[in-house]
Formats: structure tokens, sequence, C-alpha cells
């Protein structure tokens, strides 16, 4: 065809995110050490972040596996949620049909795209591999690049 564009192969690159789960919320200075740690020793990492069990509703909560939950309310699990490319996008394309007219002109709101990344980087659904033990969440990560 004439006006048809190539589109150049995309290399698949697996990407994170590392949810540090427990009951209550950890002192920032604590969270943050544990997050640089990571970081440092990671390269496939697309978010981090501290989900407190006491401040999510019920729904979200069950969706963990019930070990999880168990061992998040003694000490903190990290938990590895792969992040599903194709799955963002589509939603992304869903969102963009259902306004077509605000697209065409720029009108919808960043803060609705955030949402879908936000939903996708912590989905329950998506967990590939929890544990106690940072070192062991690292070394998965690593054997995942």
């Amino acid at each position: 065809m004439l006006f048809n564009k190539k589109k150049a192969p995309q290399q698949e690159h697996e990407w994170f995110s590392v949810l540090i789960v427990t009951e209550t919320e950890l002192k920032d200075s604590v969270r943050n050490d544990i997050q640089e740690e990571i970081k440092y020793n990671v390269d496939n990492m697309a978010f981090s972040g501290n989900l407190v069990l006491n401040d999510q509703p019920k729904e979200y909560t069950q969706r963990f596996k019930k070990d999880i939950l168990e061992k998040a309310k003694i000490r903190p699990v990290y938990v590895i949620i792969r992040v599903d490319q194709d799955k963002i996008d589509a939603e992304i394309d869903a969102l963009n049909k259902r306004h077509k007219w605000k697209k065409l002109f720029n009108l919808i709101p960043g803060y609705k795209y955030q949402r879908i990344y936000d939903e996708m980087m912590i989905n329950p659904d998506n967990v590939v591999f929890s544990t106690e033990n940072v070192d062991q969440a690292i070394a998965f990560l690593n054997s995942k690049e």
C-alpha cells in the first residue's frame, strides 16, 4: 500500500513493579532504603511502592493470595508484578475510542492515562513472585533481564 508506515520491530523487554506489602505503613527512611537497594541492583523495575493492607479496600486485598496476606502481617513481603504492556495499550486505545473528539483535540486529561498505568502496576492478577527476603526479590528480577 502507498501510505502504510512500516513499524520497526520492538524489542521485548519485560518490566516489573515491586510492592512492599505490609500491614502498617513503613517508616519513610526504611522504605526508601529498601527501594534504593532494589533500584540500584535491578534494571527492569518500572515501579516500586509500599502497599499498606490496612489502607486498602477488602475487594482489592482479597485478590492477593492468602499466604502473601498472612506473611505481610508479620513482616514485609516483596511482591513482584509483571507489567502487561499489551493490556496497558489496549486500555489506552479503549479510552481514546470512548473519547474520540477529546483525543482529536488533545483534551483527555492526563490523570485518566495515569490511572490506567497505576492500576496495571499494582494489579494482583499479574503477581509472578513473592518473598520475604529482598535479596531473593533482586535475584528474581535479575534472572528476568
